[in-house]
């Protein structure tokens, strides 16, 4: 405890041997099986998040060596190595068109579900350009008039459709895949299993939101189920942008000491950030998979001219990574804003 106030007290003349100090704690935690009782992460927790807050060089040291724990093997599975180097992979025709007519059978149901808007969601969807709610285990998100989307999350495996769960919450491959990028032992499944319907907002506009969704490790599977056009708001992406380079540490650092590791509120950035010269556009067909890195730099777009997207996603989020467990165990302390 002594080198711990003596190094805190003078964090940037400390740096090296704070960042040795937690390193040792990670290891003594990891040796036990995460078992963080006496832990600095578990005594001195607010001080910890404060240090991460205040010193960006520690911050990503400390990130680095936790992502040591769970470094990308190359496999001889084609779909990792793309996603290792790429952040994204795209399986055409991954599902056959009898799997996702079962599919948009369920796509439908969930969609049809949708709560019917009154004047005031439609206020407080003007308010926050989304309305929110959750019955029985069941997430509803209305977009605004000018926003153009619907979302239904199904929360638990209890809530989660017939066809939804037979072919895409307990589909081995595509679990195996999550599993093996971030080379886990156990076996993994999503979390969340969500149908979108993108359509077309009150007036048309050019907008695209960059954004990575989160900072802490998520990854996320979307399933076309309907031939895309131009007009039908395609995903749009930066390949590569997953990987933490130098000149993204800054805004990165920023986003990490304002919100945490769950960075919604601080996630979006303009376009000069990212390779807006290398973006690709996702125009797809019914059945085509894309399985991405949340922190990969990419946009949905608007529908237009009558188009619209259907989808389903699945979110894998707290991922059991060496990097969410440490850094979500002080993550309750001091967050930003008044709230």
């Amino acid at each position: 405890m002594e080198l711990f106030e003596q190094y805190i007290s003078n964090m940037y003349a400390y740096e090296q041997e704070f960042y040795e100090l937690l390193v040792a704690e990670v290891d003594k935690v990891i040796a036990k099986n995460y078992d963080f009782k006496g832990s600095l992460f578990d005594t001195r927790g607010d001080d910890l998040k404060m240090l991460l807050q205040a010193n960006q060089w520690i911050f990503w040291s400390l990130w680095d060596y936790l992502e040591g724990y769970h470094t990308y093997k190359k496999d001889d599975q084609d779909e990792v190595s793309i996603l290792q180097d790429k952040g994204i992979y795209i399986a055409k025709s991954f599902f056959t068109p009898k799997e996702v007519s079962e599919l948009l059978l369920d796509w439908g149901e969930s969609i049809e579900s949708v709560p019917e808007i009154t004047e005031e969601m439609h206020q407080k969807s003007l308010l926050n350009r989304f309305y929110f709610e959750t019955i029985n285990d069941v997430g509803y998100t209305i977009g605004s008039i000018h926003d153009g989307k619907k979302r239904v999350m199904h929360f638990t495996k209890n809530s989660v459709p017939k066809y939804f769960d037979k072919h895409l919450r307990k589909n081995n491959f595509l679990n195996s895949i999550v599993q093996k990028y971030y080379n886990f032992k156990r076996e993994i499944e999503p979390s969340t299993v969500m149908a979108e319907h993108l359509y077309p907002p009150k007036y048309y506009r050019e907008y695209e939101a960059w954004h990575i969704d989160n900072l802490a490790d998520q990854f996320k599977i979307m399933v076309i189920l309907e031939d895309m056009t131009e007009d039908d708001a395609p995903f749009i992406y930066v390949e590569g942008t997953h990987k933490i380079k130098e000149k993204y540490k800054d805004r990165y650092h920023k986003m990490y000491a304002t919100n945490g590791m769950v960075t919604q509120e601080q996630n979006h950035f303009e376009a000069s950030f990212t390779e807006t010269s290398l973006v690709k556009k996702g125009i797809l067909k019914a059945g085509d998979v894309i399985l991405f890195d949340c922190r990969l730099h990419h946009s949905a777009t608007f529908a237009k001219n009558g188009g619209n997207r259907k989808n389903i996603m699945l979110y894998y989020n707290s991922l059991p990574t060496a990097k969410n467990k440490f850094l979500f165990k002080i993550d309750k302390y001091l967050k930003f804003g008044l709230k």
